[in-house]
């Protein structure tokens, strides 16, 4: 799971549930798209930013 909207008591407290953070893929995006690269690009490349 996305860190984008809280987790209830109970998921938090569940081990199998992981919660990853989007701010390292939304900050590449948006250094992508102040630069003029291609953004389709980071999705063939998501897994080092996690």
């Amino acid at each position: 799971m996305t860190n984008t909207i809280p987790l209830s008591e109970a998921a938090a407290a569940c081990g199998k549930v992981r919660q990853l953070s989007v701010a390292p893929l939304i900050a590449e995006t948006i250094q992508r798209i102040a630069k003029g690269e291609s953004v389709m690009s980071l999705f063939s490349d998501q897994d080092n930013l996690f």
